[in-house]
């Protein structure tokens, strides 16, 4: 059993690619999550049945590819389930481990976006493009792109689920 405070906010920091082998190891991609955030947890989330639910790390092997054995994942068929699943931490998990980059929004989809104090719209997804990272943002029934940078971004409320920017004039005009 889980012992302390369990958080009901969780974090996408990767998904299973595939099974791996006949004892029930799972190659893992984690999105812009660095290894060492994996390697310092006992347990990650698996959303079962509109549930997270925790997997004991068994053991890591990180070579040319990350792979991870959890308890009482034994076999193909018990791997094989997983596959194409997301893997979730909780808050308490991820404080201070948050994500490495721009990339790394895919846990914040559904944040609202605001320029200062204007409400932009809600964030879709993050799309990356040659030199720019940009945010799909669903805004009066339309989507939109805007650009996130050091320059623009200001800061991440995650307890109100909002972000703000600071954007140069006339760049929100661009919707009209």
């Amino acid at each position: 059993m889980i012992s302390g405070k369990l958080s009901t906010k969780y974090y996408n920091i990767g998904k299973v690619i595939k099974s791996v082998g006949i004892d029930g190891w799972l190659k893992i991609s984690l999105e812009s999550w660095d290894i060492d955030v994996l390697e310092n947890q006992k347990f990650v989330f698996f959303k079962v049945r509109g549930n997270f639910v925790p997997y004991f790390i068994e053991d890591i092997q990180d070579a040319d590819e990350i792979k991870v054995k959890f308890e009482e994942v034994n076999s193909p068929e018990d791997a094989q389930q997983l596959n194409g699943s997301s893997i979730y931490l909780n808050e308490i998990q991820v404080e201070g481990n948050g994500p490495k980059s721009f990339e790394d929004f895919s846990s914040m989809q559904g944040y609202k976006m605001y320029n200062n104090a204007y409400y932009i719209g809600e964030l879709i997804s993050i799309e990356e493009y040659p030199m720019q990272v940009m945010a799909r943002v669903s805004h009066e029934g339309a989507e939109h792109l805007i650009p996130l940078n050091d320059t623009f971004l200001k800061s991440i409320d995650e307890a109100h689920e909002s972000i703000y920017l600071e954007l140069p004039d006339g760049l929100l005009n661009l919707f009209s």
